[in-house]
């Protein structure tokens, strides 16, 4: 779809550094690119730091090579039957909410349980305006598990693991598209987050606030610049359109290092290349500032993923709601001080440390397994 006339068009995103589109932050004056040059005096750590992630590359090449090759496997299954993943569906009771307003959840689960966390998490971005649509790839999907989705939902999904979230995201899409209206929203979630630790309707007010475009909560520069894509919100009809074209047009795979690429990676060069606006709410370099300049023991190292380098900083001095469940899990950054992480929830967010631990006790493992996917 042609974007407007009266729409500004930015550059293509790089693929590696360089300059991008502008992404705006929400706690900034002024809009920053997604990379900028380092100050003069500080161009040999930059380069150092280059060398480093370069170092990282090369560090994870076999573990890499290993999971393509078993992905290849289950890519050529999926060619065979044609590439139809989806084993049910169940129609939601949830009322429709005005706005037409559609929210995507990807989830799964090694036992087929949908944990009291994720309930919650449906329930309030319902309670947010939007008509919720959830999408699991776990093994199984029990009548128990399918009662307590209805009233949070207008549709259940039950899908094989293929593809990971950009695949459900997908799917749910395409099923939602039969019998509704194109939606003016559409908010693409996932289990990857551990919360809201806050409430997030006045979030998502000032993510809508934010105009037409995309809209995620954190942008990273582990890969290309480019935003996070584990609660991303694109808002106006003609950004919604591309997003819906870009999963349509999406080629899966069984590889989590592939779909990063595929997906995570190339929709913000998608989007900034249909000429949308990409916002961050919690801007990388207003983040990463933050964290130089706090008590958490950060120094300016290029490239860094915000949610687990300064994940401290946005909780405390940004009022960020949620905490990436592999920071806990596994950690892969190394990243000091992690366990100390119930000490600074707020005492009466919506999700409490006791519903957390009970949860990553239910979910043991699963992120131990497979590649090292950061981004």
């Amino acid at each position: 779809m042609p974007s407007p006339p009266s729409m500004k068009r930015h550059p293509p995103m790089p693929r590696d550094g360089g300059h991008a589109a502008p992404i705006d932050g929400a706690h900034g004056a002024d809009a920053t690119g997604l990379i900028l040059p380092p100050p003069s005096l500080r161009r040999v750590a930059h380069l150092l730091a280059s060398l480093w992630d370069k170092r990282r590359r090369l560090h994870r090449l076999r573990p890499v090579l290993a999971e393509l090759a078993a992905a290849s496997i289950g890519d050529a299954r999926a060619k065979h039957r044609g590439g139809d993943c989806v084993r049910g569906c169940y129609a939601g009771r949830a009322p429709p909410c005005p706005g037409r307003r559609l929210a995507i959840y990807a989830h799964y689960s090694p036992s087929g349980h949908v944990h009291e966390m994720t309930l919650r998490q449906l329930a309030l971005y319902g309670a947010s305006g939007f008509d919720v649509v959830f999408v699991t790839m776990c093994p199984e999907l029990g009548g128990g598990e399918v009662e307590a989705l209805l009233p949070l939902t207008r549709l259940v999904v039950h899908r094989q693991s293929f593809g990971r979230d950009f695949g459900a995201w997908r799917d749910g899409a395409a099923l939602m598209a039969r019998d509704t209206p194109a939606p003016t929203e559409l908010l693409l979630a996932n289990d990857s987050v551990l919360g809201p630790l806050r409430p997030v309707d006045r979030l998502i007010e000032r993510m809508r606030d934010r105009g037409p475009g995309l809209i995620g909560l954190t942008d990273s520069r582990m890969g290309p610049p480019h935003l996070q894509s584990y609660f991303l919100l694109a808002v106006g009809e003609e950004a919604v359109a591309d997003v819906l074209r870009f999963l349509a047009r999406l080629k899966l795979s069984q590889s989590g290092w592939l779909m990063v690429r595929r997906g995570e990676y190339a929709l913000t060069r998608f989007m900034a290349g249909r000429g949308h606006t990409i916002v961050s709410m919690f801007a990388y370099d207003d983040v990463l500032r933050a964290a130089a300049s706090g008590t958490v023991g950060y120094w300016n190292r290029a490239p860094v993923n915000p949610t687990h380098h300064a994940w401290r900083t946005l909780i405390e001095e940004f009022d960020f709601p949620f905490v990436k469940r592999d920071l806990l899990t596994k950690n892969p950054n190394r990243v000091r001080g992690v366990d100390e992480w119930p000490t600074i929830l707020p005492p009466d967010g919506p999700v409490d440390a006791a519903t957390i631990r009970s949860y990553l006790a239910e979910m043991a493992g699963r992120d131990e397994q497979g590649v090292d996917c950061d981004a």
